[in-house]
This record gives structure tokens, sequence and C-alpha cells, in this order.
């Protein structure tokens, strides 16, 4: 019987590649979205390559419609195996611009239509016994910046959720991971809007499609909570992640945790631990230790 997996946030971007890359490996596609016109159109592409998918207009912050949404994917699909949150909404403006309905409208798609389709889906991977539940981050789920205060926010919500999650689901056969996008997706709409200069480094979106299956793969023995992808070419990227890097290592090593000097700490953690990659930009390794000390004990898991 073929597996099904089911996308949020499908757009003609990553989201679309990540349908595609899930079809070419055999899955039944159930791709939401809130607006019907493109992910029509991708479903029927599919289906006359001869792959079952299904396109569900879907707002993924209403709990009715996403209840609704889930049951027509089981019923014509089947249980769900994969599901991926992938939905995301920003508002770029500076913190005295930002409206309440704005704040709270990121956090809803991001956060909280993330927990409606978990919540619509665990039931299936619990009888399983299996199943994988990823979620689409980016440099704002560990690093917050002025401008993205709600876009931030709402992504950092989405990490702690998937972290949490994971501690729950992963006894039970359920992989849970999340996948920091940090860098410049190449997608047709930033192509054609010509909002990039020549020479940012963009990421391939099949690639990080790819890497998203490479998840689902994963032996159970070895299971992965979260990757960070970013293009090959991104100036400067491998000295300014030095020692935050090795600071999480470390923390993890040890079981203990760590306090950095600025006050920011990495804590050990079962499940993995990823730090931003700016805050001891080219710092060196034997510059670090004088740092850190150690203090508390082991966190229970």
């Amino acid at each position: 019987m073929s597996k099904t997996a089911v996308i949020s946030g499908v757009g003609s971007g990553l989201g679309a590649a990540l349908v595609r890359k899930f079809a070419s490996e055999g899955y039944q596609v159930g791709l939401l979205a809130r607006s019907s016109d493109y992910i029509q159109d991708l479903a029927e592409e599919l289906l006359q390559e001869g792959v079952r998918a299904l396109a569900v207009p879907t707002d993924i912050t209403d709990p009715q419609q996403v209840c609704r949404s889930f049951a027509r994917v089981r019923e014509e699909l089947g249980p769900v195996d994969v599901l991926i949150n992938h939905a995301g909404n920003a508002s770029w403006k500076e913190f005295h611009e930002l409206t309440l309905d704005e704040f709270e409208l990121s956090w809803r798609v991001c956060a909280y239509g993330s927990f409606l389709c978990a919540k619509e889906v665990v039931g299936d991977m619990l009888s399983a016994g299996s199943g994988a539940i990823l979620f689409t981050g980016a440099t704002s789920s560990i690093r917050g910046r002025g401008g993205a205060i709600a876009f931030s926010s709402a992504k950092f919500a989405v990490r702690g959720l998937a972290w949490a999650l994971a501690r729950e689901l992963w006894p039970e056969g359920i992989h849970v991971a999340h996948v920091i996008i940090d860098g410049v997706l190449d997608t047709p709409l930033l192509r054609e809007r010509g909002d990039v200069e020549e020479s940012e480094p963009l990421m391939n979106i099949d690639a990080v499609a790819d890497a998203y299956w490479r998840l689902v793969q994963q032996d159970k023995g070895a299971w992965g909570f979260e990757i960070d992808l970013r293009p090959h070419d991104e100036g400067g990227s491998l000295s300014e992640v030095n020692c935050v890097d090795v600071a999480s290592y470390v923390a993890r090593l040890s079981q203990v945790q760590l306090v950095v000097a600025d006050g920011f700490t990495a804590e050990s953690n079962l499940i993995g631990f990823r730090a931003g990659r700016s805050w001891f930009p080219g710092c060196s390794i034997s510059s670090l230790f004088p740092l850190l000390w150690l203090v508390g004990t082991s966190h229970k898991q």
C-alpha cells in the first residue's frame, strides 16, 4: 500500500519541490494551501503523471477547516505517514509599525496552524507505530532580528513546538524534526520579481527537498532532530559558526549546561541543539574556552 505525505503551505517554490520529491519516491500526496489556484494545477499535473495527488484548499488557522481537510485526505488517500508543516506568514515591519493583527497572524499560521495539522495526523502515526512530522524553520528560528518581530517570534514558537513534540513522540516511533532554511531559496517567484542581487548565494529548492526526504529515511537508531541548510558559497559562514557549534558539541558530550560570556546558553539535550551562528563571529576554537564555565548538572531526559 502506498504511503501518504501531506504538505501544508504549498506554493510554487519549496512547497512544490517537496510535493514533487515525495511523489517521485512513490508517495501519494496531499497539498494544502489557502488558495486553490496553484495547488489544483499542480495536483492535475501530478495526476497526469500517474501520481495520486489531492489538492485541498485550507486555511490552517481554522480548526474546523483543518479537521475537514484531513478527513478528506484520509478518505481519499488513507492514513497520513508524513506531515510537512511548511506554511508560513511574515510581516516585515519594525516594532512600532506592527499591528496586533499582523503579529497574531504570523503566530497563527506558523505555530498554531502547525499544531492543528499535527493534531490531525498523530493518531494515524500512533496506530501505525511510525511516521514523520517535519517543520520548516528559518534563520529567524534561532536568531531574532529587527524588522522581523512577528516572524522571528512565530518561528521560535514553531521550533519550540517541534522540540517538545519530539520528546513526546520519538519514543512512540514518530520522527519529529526541524529544518532550518538559513539562506535565500531560488524560487520561480524570486526570479520573476527580480528581488535578488547577482552576488546573493541562493539555495536550490530541489536539493533542499531532497534533504527533507533524507530526514524521513533516517534509521531510528540514529535520528536527527534538526538540520541547518545554507548555500555552499555563503561567504564567511564557516568561520562564524565555529565557537557556538563547539560550545553546543561540548555541552552534549559533557551533559551539562554551558554558559557563554554574553549570557546565551547551550544546553545539553537528548535530541540535539543548534545555536545561532553569529553570536561569536570569527572567533577561534582556542579563544572559546576562556569564555565558558561549567555550571549545573545534566538535565533529566
